[in-house]
């Protein structure tokens, strides 16, 4: 019985593990994605990552979504003051879990900012 509870011990220890690697992975793709985006005229709206999370469920424990904003440099600034541009927000979602593989997606989306006085 020991030999069971050592080797499902085990298995989550090598889960974690890969997990951590994961993460790192996720960290050096942000960094190139904000470095490619910079020259491209983007700018991070999102200096670290944002991400779904829940305390009452326990799938929500585990960050598997990865969420990063960005707008046009070239886009005139918005008169609220509040850091944004007026054009487009761009983002890009990493989800580790899906079916198969991790899905990436990339997002556009068009806000009338005129009522915001934060951001969400």
């Amino acid at each position: 019985m020991s030999l069971i509870k050592s080797n499902l011990g085990q298995n989550i220890s090598t889960a974690v593990e890969v997990l951590i690697e994961t993460y790192k992975n996720l960290d050096s793709f942000f960094v190139e994605l904000d470095r490619i985006g910079e020259e491209e005229g983007f700018l991070t709206l999102t200096p670290r990552f944002m991400r779904w999370k829940s305390d009452s469920d326990p799938a929500g424990w585990l960050t598997s979504n990865f969420i990063k904003l960005y707008q046009l440099e070239k886009d005139p600034d918005f008169s609220n003051n509040l850091g944004l541009k007026s054009g487009s927000l761009f983002g890009v979602e990493v989800d580790l879990l899906t079916n198969e593989y991790p899905v990436i997606s990339l997002i556009r989306y068009t806000f009338d900012y005129s009522h915001w006085t934060k951001l969400p």
